[in-house]
């Protein structure tokens, strides 16, 4: 069966209106040139109830922006929120109205990171960026801090997963829950589902290999466990976690395994599959019922962790 011919209906649109690139014979440079070319597909429209502020970390001058209700007082609950985008591409602009989107339904404060990427800042530069986000996150000027989630999509969801996993080693700030929706996280390929065939104009092995070897790029020896979080050996005492995937994408093995091996652990996960659906197509098509099921479940499992008492 074509690969087309299994996905579902409402999503083709999107998946046929790509322009046919080949990016087999381009390096990662180039190819990440071209994805940070494009344009932003839903530029955001500010929300009057919602403030909009941006700051930059300490030690790297990564670019933070904050989502917060302006009737927020007190203690609030904050959501922290890393991008998708292989490592090598994705900007705030780009998840703005996600971003916004979020702290209009949940009322929290929403703390964006425009982490550090491949090619130019492999690994560790955009997973410190992230946790130093946690960490700013629980104390800053801005607001009190409640409970605090992660999570992110994606490449993002790999950066929340390992930020999870440090915070735990480290005894860093506590962690309410994680979102990790459609996470790449095993630079290995060994899962069946990696090596499925789909359309070469959305997330493929061939793409894939080619971004975690510009993520690794300065990793010697054993790749670490906070870059590729499906090799961890010890996956006890980890926030409870929303893990999704998505039918027809060469991640979904990877993220169903990642959710057993935090179930065999004792770890509270909920685990959704969406069928007939292929990478970042909950984003790419959100009106489409498979996408706003998609949508849902993150946002249920959000409100479950910010409710949680810090």
């Amino acid at each position: 069966m074509a690969f087309i011919d299994q996905i579902d209906p409402e999503l083709r649109p999107y998946l046929n209106s790509l322009p046919a690139i080949d990016l087999e014979a381009l390096d990662m440079q180039a190819i990440a040139k071209i994805a940070r070319a494009k344009p932003v597909a839903m530029p955001l429209v500010p929300h009057p109830d919602i403030a909009i502020r941006d700051d930059r970390l300490a030690s790297s001058g990564a670019r933070l922006r904050v989502f917060m209700p302006r009737s927020a007082a007190g203690n609030i609950p904050a959501f922290v929120y890393f991008h998708g985008g292989g490592f090598f591409t994705g900007s705030l602009e780009a998840n703005d109205s996600l971003c916004q989107s979020f702290a209009l339904a949940h009322g929290c404060a929403v703390v964006a990171v425009d982490y550090r990427k491949a090619p130019e800042d492999p690994y560790p530069a955009g997973f410190d960026d992230c946790y130093e986000a946690l960490v700013w996150a629980t104390n800053n000027g801005l607001f009190e801090a409640g409970a605090v989630a992660i999570g992110g999509i994606s490449a993002g969801a790999a950066m929340a997963a390992g930020v999870a996993l440090r915070a735990r080693d480290e005894g860093g700030p506590k962690i309410s829950g994680q979102i990790l929706a459609i996470p790449g996280i095993d630079y290995r390929f060994q899962t069946a589902s990696s090596r499925m065939e789909v359309d070469k104009r959305i997330w493929h092995l061939s793409l894939a290999r080619k971004a975690w070897a510009a993520y690794l790029r300065d990793v010697v020896g054993q790749v670490p466990a906070y870059a590729s979080p499906s090799i961890a050996t010890d996956f006890s005492n980890l926030p409870p976690a929303l893990i999704t995937a998505e039918g027809e994408d060469i991640l979904r093995d990877e993220a169903i395994e990642f959710a057993q091996n935090l179930m065999r652990a004792g770890i509270a996960v909920d685990l959704r599959v969406f069928a007939g659906a292929y990478h970042g197509s909950f984003a790419y098509e959100p009106e489409a019922e498979v996408s706003k099921a998609h949508l849902a479940a993150i946002n249920s499992a959000l409100e479950r962790f910010l409710a949680v008492e810090a």
